[in-house]
Formats: C-alpha cells, structure tokens, sequence
C-alpha cells in the first residue's frame, strides 16, 4: 500500500467505562464501529479505565454474529435465513477497512493517566494479568477514579509494558489527570517524558505543546533518541464525540505495525491537522513577513489597523488571525453545526475585518484564505500587498512602517 495519512482515533470509551454516557447495551458497540467507519476513522482504540472489558465485549459480539452467519448458511432454501443472513452480512461490513485495537486508559500510582494501545495480537488475558498485576480487580475495572489506585509508578509501569508490544501516549497531558497539570516541573516529569518507553503526548492546547516541544529539544534532561509524538484524540464518551479531535497518521498498512512505525517517525508521519494545511499554514507562519493576531477582540483590533498600514507602506506581508504573537495556532472558534452556518460565520468574520480597516486611509490590496484547524476552529489569513501610497488611520498622525521582526 502506498504510503498516505489516514483519519485515527485512539482515545474511544465504551460502555465499560462506568462513566460512559451513552446506552449500555450490545447495540452500543456495533454503533460505535459504525460512527467511526462514517466519519473515516481508520483505526480506533477502546481505551477505557483500567479495564479491557470493552473490547472483549467487542470480540465477543462480532464472534457470535461470525457464528450465527455459519450455522444460517447451512440453512437451504429458506427465505427467513436468508434475510436474516444478510442483515448479519451488513453489521459484518462495518468491520471492514477499519482496524479496532485492545487498549486501556490506564492510571499509575500518582493518578496520572496513561493510554495504552496493544498490538491487536495481544491476547486479552495477557491484558488482563498486566491490569491485575498493576493492582486493578474487577471491582474497578471501567472506574475513572478507583478507590485504590495502581501499584505502579510510571518508571514501574513504563518497566512492566516492555513486556508487551504496545504504544503508550500520556492522556490528555495539560488537563486533568494529565501528566503536566499533576507532576511538577523537574526530574520526574523529566524522566517520564525522556524515557523511550513514551511514544506520544495527548495534548489540548498549542501553547502547552509548543511549550513541551520546547523544553524537550533544549533540556539536557529531557532529551530523546526519538522525538515524541503530538496527538489530538476525542476522549469520546458517547457516540456524538467520536472523532471531535483525531490525528492524521501516515501508514503503510492499516495495522498495528505500521501504526507504531509511524510514532517512531512523527514530524513526517503524525499531524494534528490536515497535513495539506499544516505545511502551507507552517511555511506561513515561519515568513518573516508574518504577524499574528490572535483574535478580534480588544486592543487586537487596532494591532489589526497598524499591522495592515505597516505592510501596505513597507515590503508587505500576513496579517494571519488565529495566531498568535509567539506563532502559536490557536485558531478562532466557529461554532457551526453545518457548511451552511460555517459560510455565515467566516463570512461574520471578513465583515468585521472591513468594518475594521474602513479606518484605514488608503486603497488596500488585500486577498484572504480560510485554513480550517481541528475542534470547530480556523486560521485566516490576509495577504496586504505593498502600495503606491502610504496608509494611515483616521484621527492619526501616525505612519506606521515594519522595519524588522524584532
């Protein structure tokens, strides 16, 4: 197979999670295979706390379903069969072009959550010794916040899992439970980020991943043989939130192998936007011609009016929203359910943009491009050309000018 970014999600609840809000029956599990499928979500995980119930609920009812198939098809000439035979054919089929890994959300003593994702050959007793083990018995098994947590910290946990052949990512980093809002900057949460055991960080925020990467490449502590990998994953707890974050991941094949290779090579195989947009939005930014405004609200409204004059009177350049002065994407939230209500808000948003340099004295030669992000976001930016003429802004004196990026 050629090698091409495909749509992944490892960070799935199900009904096993005793936190999980949506219905708790075996339809449940085939619903959620299928969302995954309509949204073109190649790989899923069933991550669900510190327990492997989920999925092995999961094989079970694809099991019995490959069962009923070959007792029908022993059934000859019988019409009942045979429709009942293709109405198990059609929940087969969401099985395909789709691959559903063992995995577990897993939390160490300090009650830092870890996602652990198996090689889809792993059996689910081998998972489950690792669970109990680690110091997880059925009684809290799908528990988000168990009475007694693991017995392992991460170096133990990191030690226990070079037995199995899996991914381990850090859970939703920089929120709760996350291993940058629970452990303090220093020598423990270096060496969980510096161990080659780690293979990715789940992450919310850009300014905390920009951050992270930071410290990492500067930080004799926290230096790596093989980088780590930045991923965006839904968390999901209900059908409606599968696939609200994913990452796009370059693969080989659809399957575990190629998934882990792909985290032993991120900056070319992993991305947490559309990799099309994310090379024109990083060759963009990185232009020394490039300024960022973060929003429209406030004093950026006016950086907004002085950027624009400063560009048009010197060499030209990007004014790009959504961004912000350190060259962070934060994106600007659009809370749009479909294309239609999408038009009408970026269309809000070049309104106000108008509205904005109407201040301007000049003729402005501006072209913009939408660049949409993931979590209902996007970035504009605003190409101002050099003018004939300098510009300047009513009721101000000023000529503003861009001398250097400093």
């Amino acid at each position: 197979m050629e090698n091409k970014f495909f749509k992944v999600d490892l960070h799935i609840h199900t009904p096993a999670s005793k936190c999980y809000k949506g219905k708790k029956d075996e339809v449940e599990y085939l619903s959620i295979a299928k969302t995954a499928k309509q949204k073109n979500i190649k790989i899923i995980a069933f991550t669900d706390h510190n327990s492997i119930e989920g999925y092995k609920k999961f094989q079970e009812i694809r099991e019995n379903l490959q069962k009923q198939k070959t007792i029908l098809s022993r059934i000859k000439d019988s019409k009942q069969s045979k429709k009942e035979t293709t109405r198990i054919e059609k929940i087969l089929k969401t099985f395909q072009d789709i691959l559903i890994l063992p995995a577990l959300e897993f939390e160490v003593s300090n009650c830092v959550h870890f996602l652990v994702i198996f090689d889809e050959k792993t059996s689910v007793k081998q998972i489950e010794r690792f669970l109990r083990d680690g110091g997880y018995d059925e009684d809290q098994f799908g528990l988000e916040e168990p009475a007694k947590c693991s017995s392992l910290d991460i170096p133990h946990f990191y030690d226990e899992l070079k037995k199995m052949n899996c991914i381990i990512i850090c859970s939703h980093f920089d929120s709760n439970k996350g291993v940058y809002n629970v452990i303090p900057a220093g020598t423990l949460r270096a060496r969980c980020l510096s161990s080659e055991q780690l293979n990715g960080v789940e992450y919310k925020s850009e300014i905390t991943r920009d951050k992270i990467s930071s410290v990492i490449k500067s930080a004799k502590e926290y230096s790596r043989k093989v980088p780590l990998a930045f991923v965006r994953f839904s968390d999901a707890h209900d059908i409606s939130e599968i696939g609200r974050n994913i990452t796009y991941i370059k693969l080989e094949k659809i399957d575990f192998d190629s998934l882990k290779k792909a985290f032993g090579n991120a900056a070319e195989s992993i991305s947490t936007e559309y990799p099309e947009v994310q090379k024109i939005l990083e060759k963009l930014i990185s232009s020394e011609s490039s300024f960022g405004i973060e929003n429209l609200c406030g004093d950026n409204k006016e950086l907004l009016k002085k950027t624009v004059c400063g560009l048009h009177n010197s060499g030209g350049g990007y004014c790009i929203l959504g961004v912000n002065s350190d060259k962070n994407k934060i994106g600007l939230d659009i809370s749009a359910k479909n294309e239609k209500e999408l038009s009408t808000e970026i269309k809000k948003y070049f309104d106000s943009i108008r509205a904005y340099l109407d201040e301007v004295v000049a003729e402005i030669d501006l072209d913009a491009n939408v660049y949409p992000l993931l979590n209902k976001r996007i970035i504009i930016s605003l190409q101002i050309k050099k003018g004939d003429n300098f510009a300047t802004l009513k009721n101000d004196n000023c000529i503003y000018t861009i001398k250097n990026k400093s």
